[in-house]
């Protein structure tokens, strides 16, 4: 089985970073396999028991994650974080751009977000060496999102989850409207076309999974790309494709877009504050 996969990702070679600290690559393909396994066996559940949207959600928070029931070995540490959109909160709006949720009533149950507690993030040493919170402005937020524990993380996908009787085109709306509000707020920050061409957005209805790719076109309008299907639940070996291409949009967050969006334009957002209360505090105060 090993071999197989090397072939056909020559490029990948089961790296540890696919869901465990695993020191072999026996160690490793045997925890993807078994958290495969696992997918195929909790989708199967769901759709014998014709589920509704939350026990799908927690599959897809499942394959996000990397989890399955009995971890083999300790998961490291990633550069970006699933953070969970809970529906029934009662929050009124869960976006920045305020209109967004008021106007067109938008759901996006999960966003790929970067980890400010990364060990490397330079936001994270920002904190620690600098102490943001009495640097910068209190509305200041690098996220599309109101929520405070995601102030200093800056949004890198949308995924809109539902059960297998949700509506394709609907959906994708969600996901797109998730995707354009990351794509905003990446703008406000600085983020030109050339550094951030497009924002990845998931539309999941039940075990099928599609990937929607939202930019902008010359005229400044926001076009959604695709859909491109990329796995799904139901079968191991849709299961095991979905896994590695979720896996390579990983790398792609941890690599490319990390460098450009947290080590580039987020830290650069951030220290434009933190630059001017010293040069604030260097000047010296008025004779009297």
């Amino acid at each position: 089985m090993s071999s197989g996969l090397y072939k056909e990702y020559p490029d990948v070679y089961l790296p540890n970073a696919i869901f465990t600290k695993a020191k072999t690559i026996e160690d490793n393909t045997k925890a993807l396999l078994l958290q495969v396994k696992r997918i195929v066996q909790m989708s199967t559940d769901l759709l014998i028991l014709n589920a509704d949207e939350q026990p799908w959600n927690e599959l897809v928070n499942c394959i996000l994650n990397g989890v399955v029931t009995k971890q083999l070995f300790e998961k490291p540490i990633r550069k970006l974080q699933v953070k969970r959109m809970y529906m029934d909160t009662g929050e009124d709006c869960y976006f920045e751009a305020a209109y967004l949720d008021d106007v067109l009533d938008i759901e996006v149950n999960f966003m790929l977000e970067a980890n400010f507690s990364y060990p490397q993030s330079p936001l994270h040493k920002l904190k620690v060496e600098e102490s943001l919170e009495e640097q910068v402005l209190g509305d200041f937020t690098l996220s599309p999102l109101w929520d405070p524990d995601s102030r200093y993380c800056p949004a890198f996908a949308a995924i809109k989850a539902t059960c297998q009787l949700g509506n394709w085109q609907e959906d994708q709306m969600h996901a797109g409207m998730g995707a354009v509000a990351i794509l905003e707020k990446a703008r406000a920050l600085g983020a030109d076309r050339e550094l951030l061409h497009c924002v990845p957005a998931i539309v999941v209805i039940g075990h099928r999974w599609e990937l929607n790719l939202v930019y902008e076109d010359n005229g400044g309008n926001y076009i959604v790309g695709g859909p491109w299907y990329i796995g799904g639940s139901n079968s191991f070996l849709e299961a095991l494709k979905l896994v590695l291409v979720i896996e390579e949009l990983w790398k792609y967050g941890s690599k490319e877009w990390w460098s450009g969006m947290v080590e580039n334009v987020a830290v650069k957002a951030c220290q434009k504050y933190i630059d001017r209360k010293k040069e604030k505090a260097a000047k010296p105060s008025p004779l009297k």
